[in-house]
């Protein structure tokens, strides 16, 4: 009988409906283009007279500004894309500056549009338009439109070791300017060994620090028109300022940095000061100490990158929506918008306006959702693990009037105890769904176990629902200690070198004292702290479900490095009492 069942099954699945396979729902020329919905994605194929192209897949667009765009694997200066049903002309920007409109292409039984343009000339830009010649959307064509080399300017050092500015250009649209192109204030920052860069896209003040062996820490940053100077506060304890210097006017009217760390010496923080020398803007650096003796294959390439987050909340923060006893506050910090829950609005960088509600950014308190959305956005459903869903309108907070009055829409919606957002769909007043959460905003139970302790120091697992149990350090005052977390399918290595060990030291100031600790697979023995005079301190091991765990915390002595067995790594950090506020991290 089992057999008979089998070869219906088998039938019912060389018998597969038709609608299964991909649509041709585009040509132009000898280009063809096919698509596919399904799961709420959709996915195009480009052919050139029956010839792959190349294929993408995405969410089923809801946004001009976020199509589903291809990236051919042949012919790469070809256009194709999956657009909302909202676009029904495609404009092409060429190098020269030289436009020309497209139609795009419907495709009965798809609930978006398509756009197909074949090269040459190559779009440098595609703009979307609606029915009534409004535009609606922006993107970057297959010519490319940035150039990572544009105004470069010296700021410390040459060009192989020291600090650079340079200019990007960003495609940033806003609600009020659908083709904005913003151009980015930025700096490299380049060694012997390497390199890395930040720019002011998420913030107005941004710091790199590249660390080598047997050469001082390299440090440069971007930072705002009216910061005079960066401090660094140092693992010893001591200052050192950084004048910021004035660049071009094509950088609009941000500053730089660029210097060295004084040899030896961590860095804990790195903070903004203004004219006055108040600290406008701040972030925790943690870099262990540089300029050491190179020492077998340790180079001491330490990276760090990040933005300078500000000292001071928004002013001027308004109340534009209320449920559940919380208020939804909102003020602007430049051309950003802050939005919170409570009282006041935090400390911090914020983003920018929604320009569109594709993907809405929902935030919670207590029994209460809210947020900002774009200015089409008309009601916001939310779901929920249970019981009904929750449906409200939106409003345009009529006690905001800064930069973005009356281009965006704000919500404020209670749920029930104990309840759940699981998801959202935003629609316009025409009922049509123009933003889809499929997240919600859950709020996570986390469960900390205290596997080790000494004083104010805490060697835990942390297990978050939802994610994998994860392996970090927790003590009084900064740094922010390395996590590791266990993966439950890690395979097997089958190419390259395998690092068996992975371990974090951590040296806070508050307590100031120095611990070790790392995940330890199935089947091998923790390392052994080698401390200055070749001192072991073997450390404590733990029996968990995955990988198994260490941990060791040291007496106020030099850390020369780590042994297990053949493998060991140099490490050559000082005593915490002369150096702490800071993280390093080995692998070996």
């Amino acid at each position: 009988m089992w057999r008979g069942a089998l070869i219906a099954v088998l039938a019912l699945v060389w018998c597969a409906p038709a609608h299964a396979a991909a649509k041709t729902v585009a040509r132009t020329g000898e280009f063809t283009l096919q698509a596919q919905e399904k799961g709420g994605k959709v996915c195009i194929t480009l052919r050139r007279n029956r010839h792959y192209q190349g294929d993408q897949c995405g969410r089923i667009p809801r946004s001009a500004q976020r199509p589903v765009r291809m990236f051919p694997y042949i012919g790469f200066d070809n256009y194709a894309a999956a657009v909302p049903a909202s676009v029904t002309t495609a404009e092409t920007e060429s190098r020269s500056g030289k436009r020309a409109r497209h139609r795009t292409f419907a495709a009965r039984g798809f609930a978006e549009r398509f756009v197909l343009i074949p090269a040459p000339p190559s779009a440098m830009f595609v703009r979307f338009y609606g029915v009534d010649g409004t535009l609606l959307g922006i993107d970057g064509g297959p010519a490319g439109y940035i150039d990572l080399g544009a105004n470069l300017t010296p700021v410390f050092g040459t060009h192989d070791e020291g600090v650079e500015a340079h200019t990007e250009l960003r495609l940033a649209p806003t609600p009020d300017q659908a083709d904005r192109l913003r151009t980015l204030a930025c700096v490299d920052v380049a060694n012997r060994f390497g390199g890395g860069g930040i720019c002011d896209l998420d913030s107005e003040n941004g710091l790199q620090l590249l660390g080598e062996c047997g050469a001082p820490d390299l440090v440069g940053g971007i930072v705002a028109a009216g910061v005079e100077s960066v401090r660094l506060t140092l693992g010893s304890g001591g200052e050192v300022g950084i004048p910021a210097q004035e660049l071009p006017a094509v950088f609009g009217g941000r500053r730089a940095i660029g210097a060295t760390v004084p040899p030896g010496e961590a860095v804990r923080t790195a903070t903004a000061l203004d004219a006055a020398g108040q600290g406008v803007a701040q972030i925790l650096v943690g870099t262990e100490p540089g300029g050491r003796p190179c020492v077998g294959d340790d180079r001491g390439d330490v990276h760090f990158s990040g933005d300078l987050e500000p000292l001071a909340p928004p002013a001027g923060a308004v109340a534009v929506a209320a449920a559940g006893g919380e208020s939804l506050l909102v003020a602007d910090q430049g051309e950003t918008l802050c939005v919170g829950l409570g009282s006041a609005l935090p400390a911090g960088t914020c983003p920018p306006p929604p320009f569109d509600s594709d993907a809405p950014a929902l935030i919670r308190q207590g029994r209460t959702v809210a947020g900002a959305l774009s200015r089409d956005a008309a009601r916001i459903t939310l779901q929920l693990n249970r019981g009904r869903d929750v449906t409200v309108g939106t409003t345009d907070g009529p006690a905001y009037t800064g930069r973005w009055a009356g281009r965006v829409r704000f919500f404020a919606a209670q749920i029930a105890a104990g309840r759940e957002v699981t998801g959202a769909v935003v629609r316009n007043a025409a009922g049509t769904i123009i933003g889809l959460s499929t997240k919600g905003i859950r709020v996570p139970r986390v469960k900390r176990t205290v596997l080790a302790r000494r004083g104010a120091q805490r060697f835990e697992l942390v297990r978050t629902s939802g994610e994998p149990p994860c392996l970090t350090a927790f003590a009084t005052g900064p740094p922010q200690a390395p996590t590791f977390c266990t993966d439950p399918h890690p395979g097997t290595p089958i190419d390259g070198p395998v690092n068996r060990y992975r371990a974090a030291v951590t040296v806070p100031c508050d307590p100031r004292q120095a611990m070790v600790y790392g995940p330890l697979p199935d089947g091998l023995t923790a390392p052994q702290v080698i401390l200055e005079g070749k001192r072991i301190i073997r450390p404590r091991t733990f029996s968990l479900r995955g990988e198994n765990a260490w941990v060791a915390f040291l007496p106020d002595a030099a850390v020369e490095g780590l042994r297990a067995g053949k493998q060991s790594v140099p490490l050559q950090l000082p005593p915490a009492s002369v150096q702490c506020g800071y993280s390093a991290h080995r692998s070996f």
